[in-house]
């Protein structure tokens, strides 16, 4: 008797200890994702391989954000273009993974809109800058008469800057 007793005893205490176990009615606990910020391109990639771009602050001015305006850079075929405020825009690049970067021959639609104050502005930027610095997912741009930069863009990690 004290063996069946002993049986018995043993098959419910595992019965018990195994259904506190369960984890039918249990929450699964997972830890928070962790977020890696890599740099969006590296000056080595940046001066090899396309990229898009949209424009937050022109002459440290930043209401261009408010106007869609963005570049993209295609430096396997030495050339760069966006759209402005209003109008498309590209001309020839040049640059390299040291900083050094030169946007000339800029051409562009000429549609006439209301407010073209800030596509001169970017228009200016772009002819002035001879350097760029990248920052996170910032890209600056500068010209070798201040630390300040002339033009600052976002990197955009979607391509809706790119204007084929």
């Amino acid at each position: 008797m004290n063996k069946v007793f002993f049986i018995l005893s043993l098959c419910m205490t595992l019965m018990i200890a195994s259904s506190c176990g369960s984890k039918k009615n249990a929450t699964p606990h997972t830890a928070p994702p962790v977020m890696i910020m890599l740099p969006p391109v590296t000056p080595q990639e940046f001066a090899s391989v396309e990229t898009h771009w949209k424009a937050i602050e022109v002459f440290g001015d930043d209401k261009i954000k408010a106007t869609n305006s963005n570049i993209s850079f295609y430096p396997q075929v030495e050339n760069f273009g966006g759209n402005a405020t209003c109008n498309a825009y590209s001309g020839k690049l040049t640059l390299n993974e040291h900083g050094i970067i030169r946007m000339k021959e800029i051409i562009s639609t000429r549609m006439a809109c209301e407010n073209m104050v800030y596509e001169s502005k970017l228009f200016d930027a772009l002819y002035k800058t001879n350097r760029y610095m990248l920052s996170n997912e910032t890209l600056h741009l500068y010209n070798g008469e201040n630390d300040k930069p002339i033009a600052s863009f976002t990197f955009d990690r979607k391509g809706e800057a790119k204007t084929d």
